[in-house]
């Protein structure tokens, strides 16, 4: 702009070429190098804080119906939320990660080629240290610190006094850059690579990743990651909060029988290196669990120290990067190794975490498409979207918690006014409503009442199902008058939706729950088949069976031991078998010859829990998957053991 004033030209005399007195104006014999723009940029804009920060401010606090007058505030940086590279740039490191950089680490003076050593222990960046060398312009010492010349602008901002790095110790790596599209997106990356590019394996592994993904997403547990992807887990550009569940449909298949045998069959992988595999993937996903948790005490953050290091030997033992350039002489590898230090100084990682700055852009991308889209008036029309939202959003505040801006002083908040009686929650039996009836030779058939296209249309469904409900319906004749009717989906007071359907959207999904079988057996994991309603019956009948909503469910017969000893702790996935009546088997192929139901109040689910079959295993045989919830739980109690692999490797 300022090139353009200055050459006279008659467009330049125009209002939007107006500038600054200094804009565009180069600093004559600077001596730094070229990162000094965007720090004499950021001293600009920091100015007016100093000047605060230096001498405090005095404000009315408001808190808890208390306004406490003249406080005084004192202020300081705690610390930068930003993504790897910005953070790079704020501290003065070379943004270049390639071979000839001395230091990748900004938090410490790690050598470039020790990064990939997880036992390497290396002296934490000083910031004086750095602007002395600066001042006495010793560029070479500078360059060996992979450091740029430059007058830093965050040098004259007062970070927390816990440590003498300043700037460089308060950069901490986010969980979204550093590990969910860094080290997950390298594990994942160099899993599917050990499969082979187009191989039969990999297509066959694939297509499995796609039947388990279906499974873990058709689950009554909502509390788990995103499993199921139009694309598949190998396909397209993947956001970072979609990794954890690639990762656990990688883990399901492992765990399958055949999703074994598929792995097994490339001479890449022994008995061995699947079960490392499993290791690694159930660590990971707990570790990521432990990380996002809302509190970590300080004595797991000090213990965590030395695990962080043990993932690093299991992340390079597992899954090398020896053919992929750096290798894991990478930073956001390194990095590990100082999560524990950035835990224990800024609080746990959602704190620092950028998931949330990412997203601050959907409310423009909302407003957006609420405009005209056209050219000339688009950005207006935004800005007006964007200024009516804030205006809807003071309104309901005020509305629904009778909190209001202009109201910030006031001794008391206004009441807030009920418009509408609070919801109270109870237990629902709804969804499609299927009657048992006969065909035309007098057999038991399920017949769907519920839709216009599916009304008095026969499902296909298990023959022992169908005699079980016959033999219900005979029971309960005496007392209900009409054919048994069974529902689909069932809803209890937490709100906890749990679905028994033979064809939902064309597919079966049945849920699976614990069931509290009383003193003698305690919860067991079960298979629901339909939900009826009994309330008709009188309290005292010649059923055994209480009035009230009741679930037809399968049980479980044994939990056969781990497949990995005394590492329990670390396990996700547990092996069970359903109780069947026996097996038959024909043409080399087991099947169950009858299944063994049973009734139950739903009033002793505990709690859902989410399982999968075992594809390639025995008829029935399942995987059932610890709910996320007991993760960052069993990740703890995994900090007070101790790895006697990596006590011999250390």
């Amino acid at each position: 702009k300022r090139l353009f004033s200055e050459s006279m030209h008659s467009e330049s005399l125009l209002r939007n070429f107006d500038l600054l007195e200094q804009e565009g104006m180069d600093t004559p014999n600077t001596p730094y190098g070229k990162g000094q723009d965007l720090h004499s940029m950021l001293d600009t804009i920091l100015k007016s804080y100093r000047s605060v920060e230096s001498t405090g401010f005095f404000w009315d606090l408001r808190y808890k119906n208390q306004t406490y007058e003249s406080l005084h505030f004192v202020l300081f940086c705690p610390f930068i939320k930003c993504d790897c590279v910005k953070a790079d740039k704020l501290c003065g490191h070379y943004t270049s990660r390639g071979v000839g950089v001395k230091q990748l680490c900004r938090y410490c003076c790690c050598p470039a080629e020790q990064t990939d050593n997880p036992k390497f222990d290396s002296d934490k960046k000083n910031q004086a240290t750095i602007q002395e060398l600066t001042w006495n312009s010793n560029v070479a010492v500078l360059k060996s610190m992979s450091q740029q010349f430059l007058d830093n602008a965050f040098y004259r901002i007062r970070f927390g006094s816990h440590n003498r790095s300043g700037i460089h110790g308060a950069c901490p790596t986010d969980i979204l850059h550093g590990l969910l599209i860094g080290i997950f997106k390298y594990v994942v990356l160099l899993f599917l690579s050990q499969l082979g590019t187009k191989s039969k394996a990999r297509s066959d592994f694939l297509a499995l990743a796609a039947l388990y993904g279906t499974l873990l997403h058709r689950q009554s547990d909502r509390d788990k990651p995103k499993t199921q992807f139009e694309s598949g887990i190998d396909a397209g550009k993947h956001m970072a909060k979609e990794y954890p569940g690639i990762i656990l449909v990688i883990l399901t298949v492992l765990r399958s029988t055949s999703g074994r045998q598929i792995v097994l069959s490339r001479n890449e992988f022994t008995e061995e290196d699947v079960k490392q595999w499993v290791e690694l993937l159930e660590t990971l996903l707990m570790w990521h669990a432990w990380l996002a948790s809302d509190n970590i005490s300080k004595s797991d953050a000090l213990k965590a120290e030395n695990k962080h290091r043990y993932i690093m030997y299991l992340i390079r033992r597992t899954a090398p990067r020896d053919d992929n350039g750096m290798g894991w002489k990478i930073f956001k590898y390194h990095a590990i190794t100082h999560y524990s230090t950035d835990i224990i100084n800024f609080g746990v990682p959602s704190i620092y975490d950028t998931e949330s700055e990412e997203s601050h852009h959907k409310g423009s991308k909302q407003a957006a498409e609420l405009t005209q889209k056209i050219k000339h008036t688009f950005d207006k029309q935004i800005s007006a979207r964007l200024r009516e939202t804030h205006v809807l959003d003071l309104a309901m505040e005020e509305m629904t918690t009778g909190r209001a801006p202009f109201d910030y002083l006031s001794k008391e908040t206004s009441s807030v006014v009920q418009t509408n009686p609070p919801y109270e929650r109870r237990n629902v039996l709804w969804g499609q409503r299927f009657t048992l009836s006969l065909d035309t030779s007098s057999r038991p058939i399920l017949v769907s009442s519920g839709r216009k296209k599916l009304k008095d249309k026969a499902v296909v469904i298990e023959l022992s199902f169908l005699h079980f409900l016959d033999d219900l319906n005979d029971k309960l004749a005496p007392y209900s008058g009409c054919p048994l009717s069974i529902r689909t989906a069932y809803t209890d007071v937490s709100g906890t939706i749990y679905r028994a359907s033979p064809s939902f959207r064309d597919l079966p999904w049945q849920d699976w729950v614990k069931v509290d079988w009383g003193e003698k057996y305690g919860p067991l994991p079960c298979h629901i088949w339909g939900f009826v309603d009994l309330s008709f019956l009188p309290q005292v009948n010649d059923t055994s069976f209480e009035p009230g909503f009741h679930a037809i469910v399968e049980s479980w017969r044994q939990l056969p031991s781990s497949s990995r000893g005394g590492h329990r702790s670390t396990e996700l996935y547990t092996n069970i078998e359903k109780e069947v009546r026996g097996l038959q088997r024909k043409d080399g192929i087991d099947y169950v010859a009858g299944r063994q139901y049973y009734l139950v109040d739903v009033q002793s689910f505990v709690e859902p829990i989410i399982v999968v079959p075992d594809r390639g295993g025995p008829p029935n045989s399942f995987l059932w998957l610890e709910r996320r919830r007991y993760w960052r739980g069993d990740f703890s109690a995994w900090l007070n053991t101790e790895d006697e692999e990596w006590n011999h490797h250390t």
